[in-house]
């Protein structure tokens, strides 16, 4: 019964921000001489996906870290619409959602690529050459870790996998592993992601 009066409680407020929204365009365009015009198609629709991400959780502090996961999985990364309309809905500044999502590495704040890199930087990586194997990406893709490339196929970052002695050093691109990568493979490995 509470989820059912939870999502009533957030579309009329979704209906009630929609309402402020289309009076303040209208005074706007009644102000320049221009009759009121329709609020566009897409606003409508970026407030019902941002209501279906939220409608199964309760309006309380403990859910801010699973609706922002929600909201990256959805996404993949956190706008700033995101933590807007997860700070309205939780009745919390803007600045606690932020500083709660910067807070934790696994957040997003920038469009990643369709193509996520991840090189290993455990001990056993790094002895075994894994910074050869990011000095080879760099080169290949002109980008650094926590980069993507300009035509957002790839992203890049430098993770610590648990002890990976035996298939160190290793590679992670989406969810398929490499093991003992070489620099000379790298240019044979991203050719399938292109």
């Amino acid at each position: 019964m509470s989820q059912f009066y939870s999502y009533y409680k957030l579309e009329d407020a979704a209906n009630t921000s929609f309402k402020l929204l289309e009076k303040s365009i209208n005074a706007y365009y009644h102000q320049i001489g221009i009759k009121s015009l329709p609020i566009p198609l897409y606003h409508q629709k970026m407030v019902k996906n941002a209501m279906s991400l939220m409608e199964q959780f309760a309006r309380h502090r403990s859910n801010l870290i699973p609706l922002l996961r929600r909201f990256q999985e959805a996404k993949k990364f956190l706008s700033p619409e995101a933590i807007t309309d997860i700070s309205n809905f939780l009745d919390l500044s803007e600045n606690d959602v932020y500083s709660v999502a910067s807070f934790y590495n696994q957040f997003r704040f920038a469009r990643p690529g369709n193509h996520i890199i991840k090189v290993c930087f455990c001990n056993t990586c790094y002895l075994q050459g894994s910074e050869s194997i990011l000095e080879s990406i760099e080169s290949e893709l002109n980008i650094r870790p926590g980069q993507t490339t300009c035509d957002l196929k790839f992203s890049m970052e430098k993770v610590t996998f648990a002890d990976c002695s035996v298939l160190a050093p290793l590679m992670v691109i989406d969810q398929d592993v490499y093991t003992k990568m070489t620099p000379a493979r790298i240019k044979e490995v991203l050719a399938r992601y292109t």
